[in-house]
């Protein structure tokens, strides 16, 4: 006889997905009591939210709440502001309306605190509200957007290398999977599950993990397969000594005998199960006798079949458990319809046609009230736009077009907001990519008339015989230069090693071209690797420029100019200094020190460079004068941030 599918089957482990919390640790309840007259402020709150977590994983819902509403007050009392412990407050607000099965309002709660978790940049806590709004939708049977919280969970655990998260997010999303029948990539992700349970050695993991495979590749209708997981889970189960866990993987093994229509072997598998099933477990009981039922009745032993059929409902009548009653119903149903008494098959399938529609009205109601929640709430929260909320708000649209036009023009004006800001990033992103499109362009645009004025100086001295060898010199030195150039054009940093040999030939090709009317001189800091910290390419080039044309050029002997480099704390201080007429000096026909183009490019690096980092850059241009106020030259310090160059 071929063995029949109960419509509703629970597996031998609870399918419902534990709520997740913002750290896993827990400590002993009476340890944190006393602990509480001894703290103030979030350290109060931090001890009453650890209480409230304690509570909600031994299921005290009631207890929860009162140490919940105790870490929000004293929250409220505290001097310091502290949108973590909110957020946790949230979180367990959340957690609290999930076993309450308030799913809505769940939903909301998680909602604001992942908002909180955004804007504090809590990655860990935004990976926990994230997966427990998917847990709601999943409750709610919303698959596809259970997955749009889930995988971008997923992916955050991945980014802080959470290796428990990560684990709890392969399984959160093989469960989907498995509701949505792709159990091909289901499969995939609960062998992820179980290779991370062999290599943690955590036998309730790797239980769990072979467990819910087998029960995968019974979706598949992979028998033996799903059958060899079992028996790793059963084995597991009997090296550690569980025998909960050895009675319920019994009754699976049972059970998919009984697939195969193997009814010797599915009894002797029930009878191994009754003696470590609880009797006060009456969901267990239920089962383990719906089991030996269907086995007996496919050895042909119908009368003990349907004594372990009437007290598996007897059981299931125990409990008030709608699952238990519609399989029990179910079964004898099916059973007297294959011993041809219609008139009480008629009498079961009533019982259990009527079950079905109640728990449907149910289902429907409370997914209904629950999803209403979650969408007016969303309707008047301005900032819950994340996660694909316009797309949320277009399938309401199409779902609830007359019901909720309140909601609709809520998500008109978050979507003007979206595109609002969207629009305002676009340009933005364009006025930066512009910039820095101009530094670049600037960074290559050296002084054409000192390119002239050198090329020309070069040229002089190859047409000279006796000046030939010092021409290739310095044409060497201008090509380097130029190579220099167009490789700084390209890089938003060189080495400083690179940046003073780049300034260093400027230099000697400016003395070439005025005819060494002075003198340069540089100091580099003994401890200060000039290979290993990054700089801002051609950045000197300018205050070098200006200190020769402006400064020593017109003073027209004993100019002097010096450049240093010295490493103080994380900065590394630069100083252009020259012996020239001074800024106010500046000779009639020459640009004036204060508007050169050049610097005002340097002044707009600088900026850019201070918009992009932490540490900020800056320079200053100093004024030098002899005891009688006479102008002696100028002095140009940077201080900037050391980076690395690798």
């Amino acid at each position: 006889m071929k063995s029949f599918a109960l419509p509703l089957v629970i597996l031998w482990m609870a399918t419902a997905i534990p709520i997740q919390g913002i750290t896993q640790t827990v400590e002993p309840i009476d340890s944190l009591k006393a602990v509480l007259p001894t703290v103030t402020d979030t350290s109060k709150v931090e001890v009453l939210s650890k209480i409230a977590k304690n509570f909600i994983f031994l299921n005290k819902v009631d207890s929860c709440e009162h140490y919940t509403n105790l870490a929000a007050q004293a929250l409220a009392k505290s001097t310091i502001s502290s949108e973590k412990h909110e957020a946790a407050i949230l979180v367990l607000r959340g957690n609290i309306a999930h076993q309450r099965r308030e799913l809505g309002e769940s939903t909301v709660f998680h909602q604001k605190a992942l908002d909180l978790f955004v804007k504090i940049g809590d990655k860990r806590g935004e990976s926990v509200a994230l997966t427990n709004i998917g847990i709601n939708y999943i409750m709610l049977e919303d698959h596809e957007r259970a997955l749009s919280y889930l995988y971008p969970s997923l992916r955050l655990s991945e980014e802080i290398d959470n290796k428990a998260d990560i684990y709890n997010g392969y399984q959160n999303i093989a469960v989907v999977l498995s509701g949505m029948e792709r159990n091909e990539e289901a499969k995939a992700y609960r062998l992820k599950i179980l290779d991370y349970a062999y290599k943690t050695d955590n036998w309730y993991k790797i239980i769990y993990a072979a467990g819910s495979l087998a029960g995968n590749y019974k979706n598949m209708g992979v028998i033996d397969s799903a059958r060899h997981y079992e028996l790793i889970a059963y084995e597991k189960a009997k090296e550690v000594g569980n025998k909960v866990f050895e009675g319920r993987l019994l009754r699976s093994l049972s059970r998919t005998a009984l697939l195969q229509e193997k009814y010797e072997e599915a009894l002797g598998y029930v009878d191994q199960a009754f003696p470590l099933t609880d009797t006060s477990n009456y969901l267990d009981m239920a089962f383990v006798y719906n089991y030996d039922a269907e086995a007996k009745f496919g050895l042909g032993r119908y009368q003990d079949a349907f004594e372990s059929a009437y007290k598996a409902l007897a059981y299931a009548e125990l409990d008030d458990h709608i699952v238990l009653l519609n399989n029990a119903y179910f079964q004898l149903y099916e059973f007297y319809k294959k011993r041809n008494q219609p008139e009480e098959a008629l009498e079961y399938h009533e019982l259990y046609k009527q079950m079905q529609d109640s728990v449907y009205n149910q289902e429907k109601t409370s997914k209904m009230e629950n999803l209403n929640m979650i969408y007016e709430t969303a309707a008047k929260e301005s900032e819950i736009v994340r996660l694909q909320q316009e797309t949320q708000i277009q399938e309401l649209q199409l779902r609830q077009r007359n019901l909720w036009l309140l909601l609709l023009t809520g998500g008109a004006l978050l979507l003007g907001t979206l595109g609002y800001f969207g629009y305002r990033q676009r340009m933005l992103r364009k006025e930066f990519l512009l910039m820095q499109s101009e530094q670049r362009l600037l960074r290559t645009q050296m002084n054409p008339h000192f390119f002239f004025h050198a090329l020309s100086s070069i040229q002089q001295f190859i047409l000279k015989e006796a000046n030939k060898r010092e021409a290739v010199l310095y044409l060497s030195k201008f090509s380097r230069l130029m190579r220099n150039v167009l490789e700084g054009s390209r890089t938003e940093s060189v080495s400083l090693g690179a940046e003073i040999e780049s300034i260093s030939h400027y230099i000697e090709l400016q003395q070439l071209r005025y005819g060494d009317c002075f003198d340069f001189s540089l100091h580099v800091d003994e401890g200060l690797d000039i290979e290993e910290w990054a700089f801002p390419p051609m950045l000197l080039q300018p205050v070098v420029e200006n200190a020769i044309e402006h400064g020593l050029i017109p003073k027209k002997r004993s100019g002097k100019l010096h450049l240093s480099f010295e490493q103080e704390a994380e900065h590394l201080h630069v100083v252009v200094e020259d012996n020239g007429i001074g800024r106010k000096e500046t000779v009639p026909g020459t640009q004036p020190y204060r508007k050169s183009v050049a610097l005002e490019v340097m002044k707009d690096r600088i900026a850019l460079m201070n918009r992009r980092t932490k540490r900020k850059s800056s320079f200053a241009i100093i004024d030098l004068r002899d005891d009688d106020g006479e102008a002696t030259g100028t002095k140009v310090e940077f201080y900037l941030p050391l980076k690395s160059a690798i």
